[in-house]
């Protein structure tokens, strides 16, 4: 979270994709917990070059969530989404299979109504809010549960190594 020039150190690290991970909240938020406003200024910087260089980034929860606020969405509070699992609608945009059902463990999430101009929904929960995007324009996807939690580690997998190949 603390480079001085993410574009020149992403040009450095020659890679060839991001993920952004899930953890604190946002740290605009009310009342966050464990909020990190560094590690967003640094995930701000990162988006903007990634978007400079048509580098894919993949968004994981928060990473997400992220995603949702810097390309114009709001997020909202949400509840019955901590450490559950529930129904999952597969829209559009992205190659999600018959996945039918996802974990959760955010307290904030956002609705299509949410969702920048740039950002459409991808996957949906049964209460309507999103667990999916996809950017319009630039490879940026984002889900909102957790791939690294089990028991659905292979869908995700190659949910993942289908993202970065097709963008890298």
């Amino acid at each position: 979270n603390r480079v001085g020039d993410v574009g020149t150190y992403l040009d450095e690290l020659g890679i060839g994709g991001v993920i952004l991970s899930g953890g604190n909240d946002l740290s605009h938020l009310p009342a966050p917990r464990n909020a990190a406003p560094e590690r967003d200024q640094f995930e701000g910087e990162l988006v903007e070059a990634c978007s400079e260089r048509r580098l894919p980034i993949l968004g994981v929860c928060r990473g997400l969530e992220f995603l949702v606020v810097h390309h114009g969405g709001r997020l909202q509070p949400i509840e019955g989404h901590i450490a559950v699992r529930h129904s999952l609608v597969v829209t559009e945009g992205m190659p999600l299979g018959d996945r039918t059902e996802v974990n959760s463990f955010h307290d904030y999430g956002v609705f299509e109504s949410g969702l920048g101009p740039n950002l459409k929904a991808a996957a949906l929960a049964m209460d309507g809010s999103v667990e999916a995007v996809v950017h319009r324009q630039l490879p940026h996807w984002g889900i909102m549960w957790h791939p690294e939690r089990a028991p659905h580690a292979n869908e995700d997998a190659k949910l993942i190594q289908y993202f970065f190949r097709e963008y890298t």
